[in-house]
């Protein structure tokens, strides 16, 4: 692009995770026992796993709404699948945001109103930041993650639950409008999560699908997300500073100025 009588290069350097971190400490003895501990308090149940700020763009209302409306459409659901959603604090003194919060409590109990039984509450939410090793413990206990926002530049979360995925028996329903779905969009289960009923079959979808399928779609998402971690994403990054140099050699003439600060073919050879 050329910018003020200089030459810039625009580049999309998606941005990963540090898999071995993520994939090591789901294989923790600590998070192992956390998971134990979890199970008995959810029960035999497949867990849907949402991770989200408290923000609007995160889709929260939405996802209730799809959630909502797969109980409704599959009695197969009731007391076989529980929503956990942790919900981390954000922007508390903003109204808006308080407002979002208010909304989501009344949605979780009138769901919850509606279809509980004497064993079973379909929502389960925590308001409150977590460590890094409970965090691991719902990354790997959960059966599928919930990654439903309304739009996103990357979403993290994405990836953190993959690599968390040691059993590789999980599944990510994904929102159509992540910036992760151009990475990980062909083994996820896309969603639009402005449409109720398409969220609503892809949560069913999800819970139903077949061990085969599920390992074989989320070996290639792990192996995606570790090809693609932080590190190559700093190396890619630094290795197109290192070779803009010579682009701007290429396109630009000799008084472009480079990245660098450097007058483009002012350096020796």
């Amino acid at each position: 692009l050329r910018l003020g009588g200089r030459v810039v290069e625009a580049g999309a350097f998606p941005i990963g995770i540090d898999y071995e971190d993520f994939a090591q400490r789901a294989e923790d003895e600590e998070v192992g026992r956390r998971v134990e501990k979890l199970r008995e308090q959810l029960g035999d149940r497949q867990v849907l796993l949402g991770v989200d700020r408290l923000d609007y763009s995160k889709g929260l209302i939405e996802r209730l709404r799809g959630y909502e409306q797969a109980l409704e459409n599959n009695e197969e659901l009731h007391e076989n699948v529980v929503l956990f959603q942790l919900l981390v604090p954000s922007r508390e003194n903003v109204p808006e945001y308080r407002k979002l919060k208010r909304r989501f409590d009344r949605m979780v109990g009138r769901i919850n109103g509606r279809f509980s039984t004497v064993d079973w509450q379909p929502v389960h939410y925590l308001y409150n930041s977590v460590s890094p090793q409970e965090l691991s413990a719902l990354y790997r206990m959960a059966s599928v993650a919930l990654v439903t926002s309304l739009r996103d530049g990357m979403n993290l979360v994405s990836k953190e639950y993959c690599a968390s995925q040691v059993d590789a028996d999980g599944v990510l329903v994904l929102s159509k409008f992540a910036g992760s779905r151009n990475q990980l969009g062909d083994e996820a289960v896309l969603v639009n999560p402005y449409d109720t009923d398409e969220t609503a079959e892809a949560i069913g979808r999800a819970v139903f699908m077949d061990s085969d399928e599920r390992r074989r779609r989320m070996n290639l998402l792990r192996d995606n997300v570790a090809d693609t971690d932080v590190f190559w994403w700093a190396e890619r990054f630094l290795d197109a500073m290192y070779d803009q140099d010579e682009t701007v050699q290429h396109v630009a003439p000799a008084e472009t100025m480079s990245l660098t600060g450097e007058r483009a073919g002012s350096r020796s050879g």
